[in-house]
């Protein structure tokens, strides 16, 4: 927890949030159950990822595992995230969603139910999948 509270200390986080709160335009992307992005980056842990899908985890969205609902789940590395909450992301005007892959389509569906996005940017098949 010092280490989200050394970055929230620092004026340039201090800055983005507060522009984030003024944005009219979010460019959003997220991670299917894999999250391999996060795991590739040595973030995560086989322990520690193991201990998300355990929670509920379906995906990651804004730096936070979510659930089926879509919701971040009750996990101690949701606590440790850093940036926009997905709460705040409504105030934003244009949210853009830019993902794809069938590894992606339960978690796409999940944050698309939550009005998150304003516009899906996507290919056919994922498409396809998130219509079923």
């Amino acid at each position: 927890m010092a280490a989200k509270e050394i970055i929230n200390a620092q004026p340039a986080a201090q800055i983005a949030m507060e522009k984030s709160k003024t944005a009219h335009l979010a460019l959003l992307s997220i991670g299917g159950r894999e999250m391999s992005s996060i795991k590739d980056a040595a973030f995560l842990s086989d322990e520690m990822y193991q201990q998300a899908l355990d929670a509920g985890a379906i995906g990651n969205f804004l730096g936070r595992f979510i659930g089926a609902d879509g919701a971040p789940i009750q996990h101690d590395l949701n606590r440790l995230s850093v940036g926009i909450d997905p709460d705040s992301i409504h105030d934003i005007p244009c949210r853009i969603l830019c993902a794809g892959g069938s590894h992606k389509v339960a978690a796409m569906k999940a944050v698309l139910l939550r009005d998150v996005a304003t516009v899906l940017v996507t290919n056919d098949q994922t498409a396809r999948a998130l219509l079923k």
